[in-house]
């Protein structure tokens, strides 16, 4: 069976488009906890007397601040930690509704549970191999390119080693939903179903990405124009304040739009059906 990376593309926007409030529903929950994660952290920082900058915070620019207090770096990993179980959190949720319909019609679901503590393992596998294949690749072609001295020579050898670690990458790029349905040996499983449809896997996940990055395009723009008019009325703060909601509101389709698409992708391989 192959994929059908157009049909699956407007059916994973479409089914987003109509059951919104569902998908609200299943992010609820891990987003409530990544959002008590950054409470507690500037609860500490105003308890320290230190100021809480979220957007330093969350890119990982306040190391100084962490260096001075062993409160603030333990509210740091409380962070972290939060954010760590709301990602894996969202990963469950999201893949068990997009196939099963689970969670749809209730605002508080977590998995604690042995789905979850594989979902953590096999996030961490998958990383990790990921993160020595491309650092040997990268080995690889910085050796190559010391020893030829050609820039030619070696950015043609990185184009071949990036597509030699991504085929690996993307035959595996269903384990985390086999895990999501208890299945075994998910990344044997993975590899197996992806076979043949390696170039269509990565073109469902690009075609979303595109029209994503249109979406993206137009709300700037938009925001932009908003800006100016804004200014004109002196209220211009009022186009920043609206630019958070759209971010917010671009990171949820995404998200939802692409788990849609792996589990259309899962039914598909498993039963031969987008259904």
């Amino acid at each position: 069976m192959h994929i059908r990376i157009r049909k699956t593309c407007m059916k994973s926007f479409k089914d987003v488009w109509g059951h919104k409030l569902e998908w609200v529903r299943v992010a609820f929950a891990p987003a409530v906890v990544w959002c008590l994660g950054v409470v507690a952290m500037g609860l500490v920082y105003l308890v320290a007397g230190k100021p809480f900058y979220v957007h330093e915070v969350i890119g990982g620019k306040d190391i100084a601040v962490i260096q001075e207090s062993f409160a603030i770096g333990f509210a740091h990993l409380l962070y972290f930690i939060a954010g760590f179980v709301a990602y894996i959190t969202l990963g469950i949720n999201g893949l068990r509704y997009a196939v099963l319909r689970e969670g749809g019609t209730q605002w508080w679901t977590l998995h604690f549970d042995r789905r979850f503590v594989r979902y953590i393992i096999y996030t961490i596998l998958i990383g990790a191999l990921a993160l020595l294949a491309i650092l040997v690749a990268g080995s690889i072609v910085l050796g190559a390119h010391l020893l030829m001295d050609s820039m030619a020579l070696t950015l043609i050898l990185a184009v071949l080693l990036g597509l030699c670690v991504l085929y690996p990458l993307t035959r595996t790029g269903l384990t985390l939903a086999l895990v999501v349905f208890d299945k075994d040996a998910p990344i044997r499983t993975s590899w197996r179903l992806l076979k043949g449809n390696v170039l269509r896997f990565i073109g469902v996940m690009l075609l979303i990405g595109i029209a994503w990055f249109v979406i993206f395009l137009v709300g700037i723009i938009i925001l932009a124009l908003l800006g100016v008019l804004f200014s004109l009325i002196d209220l211009a703060p009022l186009a920043i304040i609206l630019a958070a909601p759209f971010g917010v509101v671009l990171w949820f389709l995404y998200w939802a739009v692409m788990i849609k698409a792996v589990g259309l992708v899962y039914k598909t391989l498993t039963e031969g059906n987008l259904a």
